[in-house]
């Protein structure tokens, strides 16, 4: 493969009628994404933009969901701005992103204030365009596995937005990877805890429509109310969550699983902090068939570059390990000279 929409139109050829995306207030099938993909990208490509950022700004919904295929069906790539972000920050956001257009829609209030005079495509719009096999095979004739899929804005350090570009092909190789060491497969279930302009959330999203899973979208209401969202979860038959530590630690510190399990859970990753033992022990605990993994990387690498499956109990005075390199992935500490450490020196990470 060269291209993140040859995953969905192949788990759209196996499972059309299958669900892929859900939110609280929509679902949507293999076939019906792919079209209204289709059709979004069709409407951005008769607009003339090619190879160019779009801004994606429609909160955490499966419109968003196709907005972002949509982009990347154009032949362009995304850069997703929650819509309550500080207009100052989206300004400061745009000035390097230099978007060619922002998808939204009629409440996003937020976009008058950051002076951006390009285009504006409303998102019903667009998912109503008449799909055009020509110009979507052409724009794809010309795709290589190294044209950028997105770009995510982190603050890192500094605390000033900063872009990591992100291709196709990293994509590709990383989604392979996530895909085989974790078993996602059909019969996996996400419950997606994680925004989308947020580094983690490339791992479910993608590995759903690599796998021919499905994900749910999580209210993010819920995490108020921990036995709601357990609730939450067993309904929608969640059997693979992938959140932050603190999530986690919503659902620990207020006991909620001993007054209600999760019947279907399998598989707890986690990443995006430093995850408390005293928490981590206590959904093992609740969950002892459970897989429990510790992800840790940053943006650039796509989403992590090492890995540890947890496979004991850790004491509270013992810290978890970041494990092993992941697939197509290095990593090696370095003293202050630029000399590598040995076993025992400190020095600082870098991955490649």
């Amino acid at each position: 493969m060269k291209n993140i929409i040859e995953m969905l139109e192949r788990s759209a050829a196996v499972s059309p009628e299958k669900t892929v995306f859900r939110d609280d207030s929509a679902d949507v099938t293999y076939a019906g994404f792919l079209d209204t993909v289709r059709s979004v990208g069709t409407y951005i490509a008769k607009t003339g933009i090619y190879k160019a950022p779009v801004a994606v700004m429609l909160g955490r919904s499966v419109r968003t969901l196709g907005a972002m295929f949509g982009v990347l069906c154009s032949g362009n790539f995304y850069t997703v701005i929650d819509p309550d972000t500080p207009a100052e920050r989206i300004k400061t956001v745009f000035s390097v992103l230099k978007p060619a257009a922002v998808i939204a829609d009629g409440r996003s209030e937020r976009l008058a204030g950051t002076g951006f005079k390009g285009r504006v495509i409303e998102y019903a719009e667009a998912a109503e365009c008449t799909e055009e096999n020509g110009i979507l095979s052409e724009i794809r004739s010309r795709a290589i596995d190294t044209d950028l899929a997105y770009v995510l804005f982190t603050s890192g350090s500094t605390g000033v937005p900063k872009g990591a570009a992100v291709s196709h092909r990293s994509v590709l190789t990383y989604i392979k990877w996530y895909a085989e060491t974790f078993e996602i497969d059909r019969g996996t279930v996400f419950g997606s805890q994680t925004p989308f302009y947020f580094s983690m959330s490339v791992s479910d999203v993608f590995s759903t429509v690599y796998a021919g899973a499905e994900l749910n979208i999580i209210p993010k209401t819920l995490f108020s109310f921990p036995m709601k969202l357990l609730e939450f979860l067993n309904e929608r038959r969640v059997n693979t969550i992938y959140w932050v530590p603190s999530a986690l630690g919503i659902i620990a510190n207020w006991r909620a699983l001993d007054y209600c399990g999760l019947k279907y859970i399998k598989k707890v990753l986690f990443a995006g902090e430093v995850c408390p033992v005293k928490q981590l022990n206590y959904w093992m605990e609740k969950i002892p068939d459970a897989v429990f993994a510790n992800l840790f990387g940053p943006t650039e690498t796509t989403d992590i570059c090492t890995y540890y499956i947890v496979d004991r109990k850790f004491d509270g005075g013992e810290t978890l390990p970041i494990g092993r390199h992941c697939g197509n992935c290095d990593v090696f500490v370095l003293k202050e000279d630029g000399t590598e450490a040995r076993e025992g020196e400190e020095g600082e990470l870098y991955a490649r």
